[in-house]
C-alpha cells in the first residue's frame, strides 16, 4: 500500500514543489539501503549500489548513500565484521576525497563521486534506454547522503522530470553549478535536515550546492529556499540545548521521512 501511494504521488506530479512527490523519494531513497524496489545496478569494486524501479508511467533511479559505522552494529556482526568494516572504509573513502575531475556537462566535480559514478554509468544507460519512451521521459532520480550526490551526477548525465536529495553533499565546483541550473533549472529540490554536518561538506571553498534548497527545522517546518537567519537559528538552537549528537543524528534518512510526512 505505501508502495502504491507513493507511485500514485510521483504518477500525477505536474512539475513544481511537491511535498508528496518529494516524500515519495524520500522513501525510495530509504529502501536503497535495504532489498531496494527494482533493478539492481552495481559495481563491487566501488561498492556503488543503485536501484532501477519501472512504474510503466514513470520510472525512479535510487542510489544507495555512505553507512555510517556503528560500533554496536560491528560487535554483533559475527562474521561479516570485517566485510561490513571495509564497506564502510570504503564510503567514507569517496566521501572524503576532495579532489576534483573534470566533467563532460561542464564543470569540475568531486573525484570520489566521479569515480563512483562511472564504475555503473555504463550499466545505468543500457538499463535507462530500454525503459519505454513514457518512463524515460518521467524519470524521477533520488539518493540520501553519498547517494544524493551521485543522483545529482545522474541528473547531469541522463537528466530527469525531477531530482530530490537528502542530506546531500556538495558535488562540484561553481561552473558544474552553472550547468546544472541550465540543464535542470526547476527540476532539482535538495532536502536538508536542522543540523545535518554532511549536507554542509565539502567546505564552500572550491564546492557549491546546486538546486533548490529545502530545509527542515526542528519544529517540523519546511521552508522552501530558506534565508541565512533561520539555517543559523536552527543551528544555535540546536547547539546551545547539547544536541551535539545530532550533528550526524540529523543525518538519517528517517529523519527525512518524519520531517517531509504531513501533520494531521
Amino acid at each position: 500500500m505505501r508502495c502504491a501511494v507513493h507511485d500514485a504521488a510521483l504518477k500525477t506530479y505536474d512539475g513544481g514543489w511537491s511535498q508528496p512527490a518529494v516524500l515519495a523519494l524520500a522513501a525510495y531513497a530509504e529502501a536503497a539501503y535495504g532489498d531496494g524496489r527494482g533493478m539492481l545496478i552495481e559495481d563491487a569494486g566501488t561498492d556503488t549500489q543503485c536501484y532501477l524501479h519501472d512504474a510503466g508511467t514513470h520510472a525512479v533511479l535510487s542510489f544507495r548513500g555512505t553507512e555510517v559505522p556503528q560500533l554496536i552494529q560491528l560487535l554483533q556482526a559475527n562474521g561479516s565484521v570485517a566485510s561490513r568494516a571495509w564497506r564502510q572504509a570504503r564510503d567514507l573513502y569517496t566521501d572524503c576525497m576532495v579532489l576534483q575531475s573534470s566533467w563532460l556537462p561542464g564543470g569540475q566535480v568531486h573525484s570520489g563521486f566521479a569515480s563512483a559514478f562511472a564504475s555503473v554509468e555504463t550499466q545505468l544507460d543500457d538499463a535507462l534506454q530500454a525503459l519505454s519512451p513514457e518512463a524515460r521521459e518521467h524519470l524521477y532520480i533520488t539518493g540520501h547522503s553519498l547517494g544524493g550526490a551521485l543522483a545529482t551526477l545522474a541528473a547531469s548525465r541522463f537528466g530527469c522530470r525531477m531530482l530530490a536529495t537528502f542530506g546531500s553533499p556538495r558535488v562540484g565546483n561553481r561552473e558544474f553549478a552553472r550547468a546544472f541550473a541550465l540543464q535542470n533549472a526547476g527540476k532539482y529540490f535538495r532536502v536538508f535536515n536542522r543540523s545535518d554536518i554532511v549536507a554542509r561538506v565539502p567546505a564552500p571553498i572550491r564546492f557549491r550546492h546546486v538546486g533548490l534548497p529545502i530545509f527542515i527545522t526542528h519544529q517540523g517546518d519546511i521552508h522552501p529556499r530558506p534565508g541565512l537567519l533561520i539555517r543559523l537559528f536552527s543551528l544555535a538552537r540546536n547547539l546551545l540545548r547539547g544536541r551535539h549528537a545530532s550533528l550526524m543524528g540529523d543525518h538519517g534518512i528517517q529523519n527525512y521521512l518524519e520531517g517531509l510526512t504531513e501533520r494531521s
